[in-house]
């Protein structure tokens, strides 16, 4: 079994003390999810958080925590009934970790328990490196924390994910866009203190910079259950953009950068952060819903359309970036007979009493303009295939 973890060592090309403690924190991580989706865990369960991005949606930071959430609130919910076969799957592969549980001093819907081993031993173990060794504390140990949140905040939505190694596994995660919302509402609500948490500011970056679309409906429910948004008003994607960058004002950047150093090979990534840089980011976000709405805009005076009326007719959401395209691509397509272009409808010209009836089509990169005879059925049938 040393030859598998080995190879799985290997695609890190670690050189210093750090990369191989930071690398074998994530093949212990790895080892736990294939043990945990050989039982009944994932069938209650999803993974989420940091270590999810990392290990399955190409997040290129390593994580310390490995985060799950139930699928449905189970106050009676056990999480050590996992421990005995975590620690016999470590045995089996020649590893020699303990499970304990983290007692809670505050009543809480998250669950705790600490994976614990030493770190000399294992390091060489799969890997004789002796000159790595030599800075390595006997005694130094290798501790990853699991938590489980039993009371999971709604609208969640999920992928399965596969992985090779260390045998091959297949685990639930949440999927692309309520990862991204769960670290919305991380760096708009998590309580910060002193310790300002970068690694929340580079995972932002991540999501947006790979033009990852967010679940609006589940980060509002996290904020809700927090007590960050208050239920009766309506979220939107402009509200919390605002939010971000009111955040953002309130964040010291460079201590921003020195909580995420460690978690990267190369501190070249964070040269450009600034407050403005983040300001700019934040508006290239996009949330997973697509609108179709009828509207009767009045045109009649010259480059000022006026809505009259407007009434929204179906909302869609959507897992993630690939999804959303795919849709964009095929509506343009099927139905570019009915496209209007924007300057016929918002700078129509100087038309005395004119009123223009059109469907719109909002959540793309752009709108989408169509003209009032569009089978309006196959467009809906279209967008939720």
């Amino acid at each position: 079994m040393n030859k598998i973890l080995n190879e799985m060592l290997l695609k890190y090309n670690c050189q210093t003390k750090e990369e191989y403690i930071n690398a074998f924190k994530e093949i212990v991580q790895e080892i736990a999810l294939y043990s945990l989706s050989q039982t009944d865990f994932f069938e209650n369960a999803a993974f989420y958080g940091g270590t999810a991005l990392r290990i399955f949606y190409g997040l290129d930071r390593f994580s310390e925590d490995l985060d799950f959430s139930l699928c449905v609130k189970n106050k009676d919910f056990s999480l050590d009934k996992y421990f005995s076969i975590l620690e016999k799957t470590f045995i089996k592969l020649g590893l020699n970790f303990e499970v304990k549980i983290k007692n809670k001093n505050i009543d809480s819907n998250i669950q705790s328990a600490f994976l614990k081993g030493n770190t000399l031993e294992h390091i060489l173990l799969i890997n004789s490196n002796t000159e790595i060794a030599k800075y390595i504390q006997k005694n130094e140990v290798v501790k990853i924390k699991f938590e489980v949140d039993t009371n999971p905040p709604s609208n969640a939505t999920y992928d399965y994910k596969s992985k090779l190694y260390p045998l091959f596994y297949k685990i639930k995660t949440y999927d692309e866009s309520s990862l991204f919302a769960g670290k919305i509402h991380a760096v708009l609500c998590r309580k910060w203190k002193n310790r300002v948490k970068g690694r929340d500011l580079y995972d932002l970056e991540f999501y947006i910079k790979n033009r990852c679309i967010f679940n609006i409906d589940h980060l509002m429910q996290r904020m809700i259950q927090t007590k960050d948004w208050d239920e009766q008003e309506q979220i939107s994607l402009d509200k919390v953009k605002h939010k971000l960058r009111l955040k953002i004002d309130e964040i010291d950047i460079e201590q921003a950068k020195k909580d995420v150093l460690p978690f990267l090979k190369s501190k070249s990534k964070l040269m450009h952060w600034n407050k403005e840089y983040f300001k700019h980011l934040i508006d290239e976000i996009q949330d997973n819903k697509v609108t179709i709405k009828f509207v009767n805009y009045d045109i009649s005076k010259f480059a000022i359309a006026t809505i009259i009326e407007q009434k929204e007719i179906k909302t869609f959401n959507y897992s993630n970036k690939e999804d959303k395209s795919k849709k964009y691509n095929e509506l343009r397509t099927r139905f570019y007979k009915d496209i209007i272009e924007p300057d016929s409808i918002l700078n129509f010209g100087n038309k005395i009493n004119k009123e223009e009836e059109c469907y719109i089509v909002k959540g793309f990169v752009e709108v989408i303009y169509l003209n009032k005879n569009a089978d309006i059925d196959k467009i809906i049938s279209l967008l939720k295939e």
